[in-house]
């Protein structure tokens, strides 16, 4: 599914590059327009937008989007902050239930749905 395949991309980025990724977000808090981050995000509300239109969407569009974009940034900040904590990355099983949450919150949850 490309909701989920663009979340682990963007905390992919994260991951790699942890510093990249802070400093882009403080330009942005300071009021920069950084045109990744908003490709990044329409092309968040795009496949909501589609999942929506399949009829999947548990919740309104807007709040499906804020709650996916939302919790990809959580997992991204998990990568930015592990020097501060004083601890390694975060587990990947730490990272996917983070993702597979807000999923669960988002989609319709049907018998024979693919959860992957």
């Amino acid at each position: 599914m490309a909701l989920r395949q663009g979340w682990d991309d963007y905390v992919r980025f994260a991951a790699a590059r942890p510093r990249i990724y802070a400093a882009m977000m403080g330009r942005l808090l300071e009021g920069a327009h950084i045109e990744a981050a908003d490709q990044s995000y329409q092309t968040l509300v795009q496949n909501v937008q589609r999942v929506a239109a399949e009829g999947k969407l548990a919740v309104p569009a807007p709040a499906a989007a804020d709650l996916v974009w939302a919790s990809a940034n959580t997992a991204s900040w998990l990568y930015v902050t592990a020097q501060i904590r004083k601890v390694p990355p975060p587990q990947p099983d730490v990272v996917d239930l983070i993702r597979e949450s807000v999923m669960q919150t988002i989609l319709i949850q049907t018998p024979d749905a693919d959860s992957k």
